[in-house]
Order: structure tokens, then sequence, then C-alpha cells
């Protein structure tokens, strides 16, 4: 025992390794922390672009739709008024705008810059359907090939975004994704003879 008055000596090793322990397991924590929280914010953007690719996806298909729907082909055309008013109605009521607003707000460029080609290749046949083309016209096919490509260059341009290696034509029985080369009102092929 020391004297009255003196002091004992202090062990600090125990104190100092115990400190580093505690530090080392805060900083375990935190980093453990960090990246669950950097994962979790990963997968709900994945789960994010998801939806919003899809939901652009769709309405691109419904906008579409919509056009193919407006009477061009009966026995008295409808007027270019009411060809315009139809028209306006299928782009809308397909939430296209709005889908394409949550595109350009949260997709990666290359998927917008896809995504920007279809939708001018949708307004494309929005254009020759209200200026009075029949489905059945060379006018129609030709914006609609257009459109089929861009779609499939959309869908195409999500998968390899979200890591997905891309399709080819091929593996689902096409020759292509416009499907051009087997277009009858096209003119590019010839009918298979009965």
């Amino acid at each position: 025992m020391p004297a009255v008055g003196q002091t004992m000596p202090v062990d600090w090793f125990p104190i100092i390794t115990t400190t580093i322990g505690a530090g080392i397991a805060i900083a375990g924590t935190l980093v453990a922390d960090l990246r669950r929280g950097r994962e979790d914010r990963r997968r709900e953007r994945d789960t994010t672009d998801r939806q919003v690719n899809l939901a652009f996806s769709l309405a691109l298909d419904a906008a579409h739709g919509g056009l193919r729907d407006i009477p061009t082909e009966i026995d008295e055309p409808a007027s270019p008024a009411a060809l315009h008013r139809l028209a306006a109605h299928a782009i809308r009521d397909s939430q296209i705008h709005q889908a394409r607003e949550q595109l350009l707000a949260t997709s990666a460029p290359e998927v917008v810059a896809a995504g920007e080609t279809a939708f001018q290749s949708l307004i494309q046949i929005r254009d020759v359907i209200r200026a009075g083309a029949a489905l059945r016209s060379v006018e129609y096919h030709s914006a609609y090939h257009r459109f089929a490509e861009a779609l499939w260059a959309y869908r195409q341009a999500v998968r390899t975004s979200s890591g997905r290696a891309a399709l080819v034509p091929q593996r689902t029985g096409r020759v292509s994704w416009s499907e051009r080369e087997s277009c009858l009102i096209c003119g590019e092929v010839e009918p298979s003879a009965p």
C-alpha cells in the first residue's frame, strides 16, 4: 500500500485497450449501418425505376391502342376536327404525359433518351391518324414501324440499365423488332400463295 499522500500508479493498458475496443465496435456498427442504408436506397431506387419504366411502357401501349381505335376506316370519314379531338383524348386517357414526366425526372439518361424517341414516334402515329390515315395505309404503317423499333429500343435500354442482357428479336421468334420485313401493307413482302 502506498503511504498516505502517495498515489497509486495507474495501469493505463486496460483503459486504453477498452477504449480502442469500444471505438472499433462503434466504427463497425456505423459502417454496417451506412452499408445497409446504401443497400436500402439502391433497392428503393431500383423499385422506383422498375415502376416508372413499366408505367411509361404501359402508357405508350395504351396511347397507341387508343389511337388505333379511332375510326378512320368508316363509310363517312371523321372530320379533321373530330380526328384531332379523338386523338387528343387517346393521348390524354393513356396518361402518357404523366408517365413521361416521371421518366424524365427519375430514369437513367440512356433510358430517358430511348423513352423520348419512343414518345416522339408515338406522336408521329398521332399525327398520321389526325391527318386521316387509315390503319391499313402505308402512312400509318410507316409511322407504326418506327414506333415499334423505338418501343423495343426503349425496352432494351431499360433492360441494360437494370443490369439485364439485351434481347435479340430472334429469341422471340421475330426477324426484327419493327416487323417491316413481314408487313403486307408496306409491300416489303409478297403475300403467301394459298
